[in-house]
This record gives C-alpha cells, sequence and structure tokens, in this order.
C-alpha cells in the first residue's frame, strides 16, 4: 500500500468561512426585537465590540498556525510529520467528506482513548491528494460495515 505525503496550504475557504460566521453573529445581535430592555442599543454595541474583537484574534490565530505536514495510506494509517515526537494515529470510521471541506477524525494508535480532529479544506491540498484523502475516509466507511 502506498504512502501519500501532504503538506497543507493557507485556506482561503477556511478564511472566508471563519469571517462569515461572526459576521452572521454580529448581525444576530442587532436583529433583536426593539426595546426589549433599557438601555438595548448600548448593549448591543458592547456585544458586536465584543464578538468583533474575538473574531479579529480568531482570524489573526488562524493566519499564524502552523501548517500540518503528514502521511497517510489508503488503509487510513496517519503520521504526523515535522515534529519533535512524530506520532502515529489512525483514522476512524467517525470521518466525514463534504463538498468543500474533509472532517478527519484521528485517534492514536497507542491510546485508542486519544483522538483528535483535523480540516482539511479543499484549497488546502492538491485535487490528487483531496481524493486520496476522500478514498482512504470512504475505505474506513466500508472496513466498519463489513
Amino acid at each position: 500500500m502506498s504512502k501519500y505525503r501532504v503538506a497543507l496550504q493557507k485556506s482561503r475557504i477556511g478564511l472566508l468561512l471563519r469571517i462569515g460566521i461572526f459576521l452572521l453573529l454580529v448581525t444576530s445581535v442587532w436583529s433583536w426585537q426593539a426595546e426589549i430592555m433599557p438601555f438595548q442599543w448600548f448593549v448591543q454595541f458592547l456585544m458586536s465590540i465584543g464578538l468583533i474583537y474575538i473574531g479579529i484574534n480568531k482570524i489573526r490565530a488562524y493566519k499564524a498556525c502552523k501548517l500540518l505536514v503528514f502521511s497517510f495510506t489508503q488503509k487510513g494509517e496517519w503520521q504526523e510529520l515535522e515534529q519533535d515526537n512524530q506520532s502515529s494515529w489512525l483514522i476512524s470510521q467517525q470521518s466525514r467528506v463534504m463538498g468543500i471541506m474533509l472532517l478527519i477524525r484521528v485517534t492514536s494508535v497507542l491510546n485508542t482513548k486519544q483522538s483528535k480532529w483535523v480540516t482539511i479544506y479543499k484549497d488546502q491540498v492538491c485535487e490528487r491528494d483531496y481524493r486520496r484523502l476522500c478514498r482512504a475516509i470512504i475505505f474506513q466507511h466500508q472496513n466498519v460495515e463489513c
């Protein structure tokens, strides 16, 4: 079984998704029914400022985060590279393939209670690697059903 090395790139989809979510949250604060409480506009203003502050910090952290480099096989073996302690993981059957992103749940080989989620957007990898990752996830679903 072949082993594939993948280095993630910055994602424009992930950035736009985060911006959209925080804009939706700020908009929902201003869609309250008018005059429900005294000084409502002031409360809405403070909540909007707080949400904008949190949103800007989250977007900055997303832009500054270190990109993941890993290798995987079609059977679901996952190894993170370029770290001091390289760790081995297995792709779980809880992983999902969506249109613009992959939600991959990996569990530790040494401790099955240790797991984490990895989100990979379609524009973070080349088309060939995206399809390979999709096949690895689908392979895990087929193994569970048998």
